[in-house]
């Protein structure tokens, strides 16, 4: 299972929201997301880790957007 989802544009970190099978993912470090500003990825933990085959969706607002 992937716990791991890198970003392809750097996030503005307070406005991302996690989706998994369309259902939202709370940010938490134990059942839930964290985001990795070294990696730049959204890490799952525990009963939130998504099973083989389910549809992962991560929305948010580029940095810099706007500016």
């Amino acid at each position: 299972l992937s716990t791991q989802f890198y970003l392809n544009r750097v996030p503005i970190e307070s406005s991302i929201v996690v989706k998994v099978n369309g259902a939202v993912v709370p940010k938490d470090s134990v059942n839930g997301w964290t985001y990795n500003s070294t990696a730049n990825s959204i890490e799952f933990h525990g009963a939130a880790i998504p099973a083989t085959g389910s549809i992962v969706e991560v929305n948010f607002d580029p940095a810099g957007y706007g500016s």
